[in-house]
């Protein structure tokens, strides 16, 4: 049997998540990250999931792992999100402040 590729994998792991599988897409998404530990979608993705299986510390060391600092709005919407779950909502307060204008200049006004 051939081995499945990177990009397979990927889409298995998004269409686990699509479908509300979040124990088979951090399965698939945890291997990809070992498998390509370099690819930021797989491990922004894979922050995604665990914010939606509740684990938001899990979630948070992996945008750390995957930004070094320097985020984008969606991992910063995601940080947002796992910083309400931990119940550290003036954290998550100054950082949707600090995002308010970046957010603004995206559509262009």
């Amino acid at each position: 049997m051939k081995e499945p590729s990177i990009e397979y994998l990927a889409l298995l792991g998004y269409l686990y998540l699509r479908n509300g599988k979040i124990a088979e897409a951090t399965t698939v998404l945890e291997g990809l990250a070992v498998l390509d530990p370099g690819n930021s979608w797989v491990r922004r993705t894979l922050a995604y999931v665990y914010l939606n299986g509740g684990e938001y510390q899990k979630c948070l060391a992996q945008i750390d792992q995957t930004t070094h600092g320097k985020r984008s709005s969606t991992e910063k919407l995601i940080q947002v999100r796992a910083l309400f779950g931990l119940g550290r909502r003036d954290e998550a307060r100054r950082l949707i402040k600090q995002m308010q204008g970046k957010l603004r200049d995206t559509d262009g006004k």
